[in-house]
């Protein structure tokens, strides 16, 4: 299994898992990262916000996962910034494209 390794931790490494959501049949996005050749759930990184997307496109859970981690598989190409936005909550979910394609190369 290939692994996504970063500058931001020494020693964790990371892949990922992809399902749809029941709900809307939009993409999911999970982040499991690898450490001592365990692997354990770190973050989602997509959220559902109850409104059908196309392929590929997602909004990126910024409440609860890593400001840096999310900057880091922007700037390598995982996901790009579409400019649209969507409030939910106290919170504004950003929609991403998702390289699906490269997500896949590191799934779990």
């Amino acid at each position: 299994m290939k692994t996504l390794k970063t500058s931001i931790y020494d020693n964790l490494e990371f892949v990922f898992t992809t399902s749809t959501y029941s709900t809307t049949g939009n993409t999911y996005v999970g982040i499991h990262c690898k450490e001592n050749d365990c692997i354990e759930p770190y973050c989602n990184l997509t959220v559902n916000l109850d409104m059908q997307l196309g392929k590929g496109l997602a909004f990126i859970d910024v409440n609860n996962a890593d400001k840096r981690l999310l900057l880091f598989l922007e700037e390598q190409g995982f996901i790009s910034p579409t400019g649209v936005t969507k409030p939910s909550g106290f919170v504004v979910y950003p929609l991403y494209r998702l390289n699906l394609d490269k997500i896949g190369e590191y799934k779990f």
